[in-house]
């Protein structure tokens, strides 16, 4: 119960931009359990013809690895907090450099 919740909980925030690098941090924990389900218990190969192997969630496991490195984008609807402080120091520089090149 508490997994299935917490990969809707996952998606909804890669989906929606909320907090995307936790989410997919989150994401990929629950892939590797699944992998490692698929590969010891279930003992699939990696492509299986009958089923799916575990190559579908080592996909998944990429993509969010991806996200999680570059970041939710600029069109987040929460990002990083370190992304939040990192835009206001942005602006600070960039408006403090413009009243000095008014003088």
């Amino acid at each position: 119960m508490f997994l299935g919740a917490s990969e809707v909980a996952g998606a909804l925030g890669l989906a929606f931009g909320v907090f995307t690098q936790w989410a997919a941090a989150g994401l990929i924990i629950i892939m590797f359990g699944v992998i490692c389900g698929k590969v010891v218990k279930w003992k699939t190969g990696f492509w299986v013809e009958k089923a799916s192997g575990w190559r579908y969630g080592s996909m998944f496991v990429v993509m969010n690895l991806t996200i999680l490195c570059t970041g939710g984008g600029h069109i987040a609807l929460l990002p990083m907090p370190s992304q939040l402080v990192r835009g206001h120091q942005q602006k600070w520089t960039n408006a403090s450099s413009s009243k000095l090149q008014e003088r």
